[in-house]
């Protein structure tokens, strides 16, 4: 594993672009609003406190109340927001928006302050003494990589990011990526976290989620293997994620456990890489074939210290104390590290995607994609500002300065002179 030092300041700044961008989205969207109900509006000030941002608007104060009800419903519509309170204070008319608590690590934050990424190198979390974590699988240690745990440790979560920021720093040309969904194949009414990833250019085909379509993948990736072989050649790299794997091979898998296997054995020679997620790492079939596979493992919650020591290989990794949501050991080159594995939310996962679905190219593989589907534009992210201010400018934009530091309810307060 990489750990990277950090430039605080640097992720500072990016912390108040992201706020800036989000506000300016918001104002937007509240004003569109209000003219679909015939209500010329501005954005003319408010304040963002703690889960919250209230917006003090300059509108037809009494038709606006009349239909306030409907209006109510229009904006946590357009703002993903599941609380909105609306009520009129002095002349002007107040809208309250919650907002989703902070998430402890935003991929986008992590990948604003660390270097240039080198190929494969793929980001993790943040460490217990405040560095980026990073998993490079160009090295014999980590080729490829096993992520343990129970449900709810963050797995699938931790998947997504991975793909993400390995995504955003190699091209098609260098990566491409297969992501199998095994949890989402046994269970059909599983919610697919995954599906999102279906814009990302290096993807071969979409988000796999059914049996047939995972077992004609896995072989043909084994006749890739042989193919790179006769010809000599490992590029581009294909990074093949599986979530649930154990479900995947345990499913009547006969044929997809003999692929796996070949994979394992020979996959990282030929530019091949596996990133496998289960919740069962003492399954006979997986014990045997992972052993000594992968050396290098993420561990997130388990249930006890026999699963704990099954996962990760060796004993008083103290894993069965985790506390899930995200809480991670990385085990590699005979070190143990704890960290916070980086979140990224769906709002920002699409935003993050989109430039690289806008200019995508052709696959290098003879298997072309499937055509994917337009990527619609989407609202700004809903991260948690920080003790920030805005306000609208007379071109309707939103200017962004940092607020006093003697605010004793910790709150930031718009500027108030709009025209």
């Amino acid at each position: 594993m990489r750990f990277y030092a950090i430039d605080r300041e640097q992720m500072e700044q990016q912390r108040e672009e992201r706020l800036r961008h989000q506000l300016e989205i918001q104002s937007a969207q509240i004003e569109g609003v209000f003219q679909r109900h015939k209500l010329p509006t501005r954005v003319a000030g408010g304040q963002v406190g703690p889960g919250w941002v209230r917006f003090d608007l300059q509108t037809q104060l009494a038709a606006a109340m009349e239909r306030i009800q409907q209006i109510k419903a229009d904006l946590r519509k357009v703002l993903l927001a599941e609380d909105i309170q609306i009520e009129s204070k002095q002349d002007r008319l107040q809208i309250q928006v919650a907002q989703p608590a902070p998430e402890p690590v935003n991929l986008l934050d992590l990948l604003a302050v660390v270097p240039p990424l080198p190929v494969l190198t793929a980001a993790l979390g943040w460490s217990d003494d405040d560095r980026p974590v990073m998993v490079d699988l160009n090295t014999a240690e980590a080729a490829h990589l096993l992520l343990v745990g129970n449900e709810g440790a963050g797995k699938t979560v931790l998947l997504r990011s991975m793909a993400l920021s390995l995504a955003l720093h190699n091209k098609p040309s260098r990566l491409q990526l297969v992501i199998i969904d095994g949890d989402a194949a046994a269970n059909p009414a599983k919610a697919n976290e995954l599906a999102p990833l279906n814009y990302l250019p290096h993807l071969l085909t979409p988000v796999i989620d059914d049996w047939a379509g995972a077992t004609a993948t896995l072989q043909f990736l084994v006749n890739e293997i042989a193919y790179r072989q006769e010809q000599g050649t490992t590029a581009p790299a294909i990074i093949v994620m599986i979530d649930g794997v154990d479900q995947l091979l345990q499913k009547d898998g006969r044929e997809r456990q003999e692929s796996m296997r070949q994979l394992v054995q020979q996959g990282a020679a030929a530019g091949i890489h596996l990133i496998l997620s289960t919740h069962n790492p003492g399954a006979v079939y997986m014990d045997t074939l992972f052993k000594a596979s992968f050396p290098a493992r993420i561990v997130g919650k388990v249930a006890d210290q026999a699963t704990a020591r099954s996962a990760s290989g060796i004993s008083d990794t103290q894993a069965e104390y985790l506390l899930g949501q995200g809480d991670f050991l990385a085990l590699a080159g005979g070190t143990i590290s704890h960290f916070q594995a980086a979140y990224i939310g769906g709002t920002d996962l699409l935003q993050a995607i989109e430039p690289l679905y806008r200019r995508q190219l052709p696959v290098l593989l003879a298997h072309p994609t499937t055509i994917r589907p337009v990527l619609a534009p989407v609202p700004a992210a809903h991260d948690q500002p920080t003790v920030r201010s805005f306000v609208a400018d007379e071109n309707d934009a939103v200017s962004f300065a940092q607020d006093a530091a003697d605010d004793p309810d910790d709150e930031i307060s718009f500027l108030d002179d709009i025209e």
